[in-house]
């Protein structure tokens, strides 16, 4: 029998890559405190999203493989210590933990060191039928998220002037017509302006994972201000990722990575970083 510590994940009720973010989070811990990691369902009904009528169904059934437990098991964490934080200590005494945490986007860098360890175990954990999918998926070569959804109601949605800027920037520093393809939980009426442009498509959703993942193997990414849709996907890219200039976490990624592949903010005119005026030049 393992005398390992044990640690349960519940997750809140937010979506996707909310749900990831949590994921990563009690991973880590378990990696600093020599621990079991087991994790209840990933779904729940999404409510919010259907009434809102939105593209995103929010529903993850069959997404993921992870490790579950015996109903009667579950009893020896009722009344266990809770752990909020990757920095939390063991609680002496205890074996059993549970972990309840509310995602942040300024969580992601607190899971740098663990990067490599962290795309592992995310990529084994998912369905061989998505892995297989995705096979059959060309990646983009530059991928721009565009949140729409719930960022309408609650006000953070970005004016699409601001990625078509992007868009002409990128091309005319490349100096080819690049395509771009859209990924987003918009609909296609709301992204007419952006549609129009020569060389630009909407990617044909498959399910909110698989295009999360078309998104990440993108050759440029450019994210969405405050959302971690976009953080999570810069976060498991190799690609040059670009963040809004008002972004709160300017970089996910390990400086060895970063070194290579630009992560930062959209510059200035006449500002911009030679790292990523060579990452966008080699793109052919």
């Amino acid at each position: 029998m393992s005398n390992k510590a044990e640690l349960y994940l519940k997750f809140p009720r937010y979506g996707l890559c909310n749900k990831i973010i949590t994921w990563a989070k009690a991973f880590v811990w378990c990696k600093e405190n020599d621990a079991d990691l087991f994790v209840k369902s990933w779904v729940h009904v999404p409510i919010g999203s259907v009434l809102r009528r939105e593209k995103a169904k929010r529903w993850y059934r069959n997404f993921f493989i992870t490790p579950s437990m015996p109903f009667l098991k579950k009893i020896k964490f009722f009344k266990a210590p809770i752990i909020h934080s990757i920095d939390d200590d063991k609680i002496k005494g205890n074996q059993y933990y549970k972990f309840e945490s509310t995602p942040l986007i300024t969580d992601i860098p607190l899971l740098a060191n663990y990067r490599n360890e962290i795309i592992t175990s995310f990529f084994e954990m998912i369905e061989e039928k998505h892995l297989k999918t995705l096979e059959q998926i060309k990646s983009p070569i530059i991928g721009v998220h565009i949140r729409r959804g719930d960022f309408i109601t609650n006000g953070s949605v970005l004016d699409l002037t601001y990625y078509i800027d992007i868009i002409n920037d990128l091309r005319k520093i490349n100096g080819n017509n690049l395509e771009v393809v859209i990924f987003s939980d918009g609909h296609e009426n709301e992204l007419l302006s952006i549609l129009e442009l020569p060389n630009v498509s909407l990617f044909k959703t498959v399910n909110d994972l698989i295009d999360l993942i078309v998104l990440s193997r993108s050759e440029i990414l450019v994210t969405t201000k405050g959302s971690s849709y976009s953080y999570w996907a810069g976060f498991i890219s190799d690609a040059a990722v670009i963040h809004h200039p008002e972004t709160w976490v300017k970089e996910c990624r390990p400086e060895k990575i970063n070194t290579l592949k630009y992560e930062g903010v959209y510059p200035e005119a006449n500002c911009w970083p030679d790292l990523l005026i060579k990452n966008i030049k080699v793109i052919s």
